[in-house]
This record gives structure tokens, sequence and C-alpha cells, in this order.
């Protein structure tokens, strides 16, 4: 799995990786390590004709990082689940670096990769409650997924509501979104559903910060900009939606638009 591959890059080990697949990769020191050859990348392993389990064979790993879903399973012993993602707590998701050290004999690295990480975490955390008892505003926050329509579901507009998103809007001074109007209809997906565009589209007319979580038509991030966001999530004309006044508009893949991107 590609989420791994930043905890094993705190640990120094970013260069040891085998083969990934790039497609989800952002960093840019294992985009480098593809580029030049160094690993193995699936795109080229499909280019290849040999399948992933091939690859991962014929490379000699020892270890095979997988999310809960089994994406990227071999079926063999080297499969290991990395389930960073489903950890619920901020500080939690960052505490798997200690799993993934135990393969390597980092231990003592990662314990100290965590107690920075969560040093930090805990002093942004105080200042920001300090600026709180100040009287510093709260900023409203959202985070917004749209999917279109395909052959076999119709268009979904989402806002997450994950346990781990919650806190980290509320550490950082942030107020979560009051989604009332939009129904959770899969406690398990952490997710509430909108009925429609304009459910949506009423619920980001009172958010001071989104961040957009939606997947590019195509796959297409660089062209991603914000009339991308404006389009897919039908925002109308002449309305002043105050994220978008602010220039809070943001996205979290790390991958740069090539003109007016968020």
């Amino acid at each position: 799995g590609t989420i791994a591959v930043s905890y094993l890059e705190e640990l120094g080990l970013g260069p040891q990786a085998a083969i990934v697949d790039p497609t989800w990769v952002t960093s840019p020191c294992v985009q480098k390590l593809v580029g030049c050859g160094v690993t193995a990348s699936w795109d080229q392993a499909t280019t290849s004709g040999h399948s992933w389990s091939e690859q991962v064979a014929r490379s000699g790993s020892q270890l095979n990082l997988i999310d809960r879903f089994g994406t990227g399973s071999t079926g063999t012993a080297v499969d290991v689940t990395f389930d960073a993602s489903s950890d619920q707590s901020m500080l939690g998701r960052a505490e798997w670096v200690k799993f993934a050290a135990a393969f390597f004999n980092k231990e003592a690295e990662a314990n100290l990769v965590f107690k920075r990480t969560a040093a930090r975490f805990d002093a942004v955390a105080a200042a920001v409650a300090a600026a709180r008892a100040r009287g510093a505003p709260s900023p409203h926050v959202g985070f917004v997924t749209h999917a279109p329509a395909t052959e076999s579901a119709t268009a979904e507009w989402r806002i997450s509501a994950s346990a781990y998103l919650i806190e980290a809007i509320a550490k950082a001074g942030g107020t979560p979104l009051d989604a009332s109007s939009c129904p959770d209809d899969d406690p398990h997906d952490f997710k509430y559903l909108c009925s429609d565009a304009g459910a949506m589209e009423a619920v980001l007319r009172t958010l001071d910060v989104v961040v957009d979580e939606s997947f590019p038509d195509g796959g297409d991030y660089a062209g991603y900009s914000v009339a991308s966001f404006r389009r897919r999530f039908r925002l109308s004309d002449g309305v002043a939606y105050p994220f978008l006044e602010n220039s809070r508009l943001y996205r979290t893949d790390r991958r740069l638009s090539a003109a007016d991107g968020t």
C-alpha cells in the first residue's frame, strides 16, 4: 500500500522499496526513485505483462504492505496489513510508524520519530487553545467529496466526519461543520450524504475553510483547479462563498495544478 511509503521514509527506508504503485505516491523522493528506475513501479509491471503478484515475487521482496481491503495482496506469506488509515485518532495514526519499524529493527528510531511528532502536535494544540482563550475566531471547516454518476451509481456529494478529522479540525482551532441537513446513511463510512448538489451547495455557503477530497476526473490532478471545483460542486455565480473569498479551498494530495489550482 502507498500509505506505508511515508512512514518508511520517516525511518529513512524509502530507498529500500522494491516496487510501488506510484499513482498515489506524493513523495518526490520516491517518485524520483521510480523515475530513475531504482524502484520498480506498478505501471512498469503492467506494461511488462507481469501481474503485481508476479512482480513482487520477481523483486525478491520479503514484505508486501497492504491495506485492510487487501489492495495489492499477493496471497502469500509476505503480505502484511498496514492499517494506519483506519485509525480514528491523529496520534494513533502517527504511531503506526512503530509497527512499520518492527520489520526493520528500527524500533528505537520509530520511538524517536513518534515522540517528536507527538511533541509538535501537542505544541500546536496548546498554542491554538491559548489563542482561542484570547478570543481568536474559530472558522467553520468541512472535508467534502463529490463522486460523479456512473453506469451503476448516481452522483454523490458527501461530507467526511471521521473522528480523526473532527479531532484535527478542533485541535487546529476550527469548528466542524453542521451536517444535520445531510443524513448519515452509512455509519460505517464516516460520511454524511447530501441528497443532491443543492443540499451540498447550501452547506458550502456556511464554510470558511473547505478541503476537497474528490478524485479528479480521469485522475487529472495536474489539471484540477478552482474552476474544476466550481463545476463539480455546481457553485452558483454571484454567490459569496466565504472559503473562496478568503482563498481557503484546499486539497490533500500534495499535487499542484498548472493553473489557478487549489
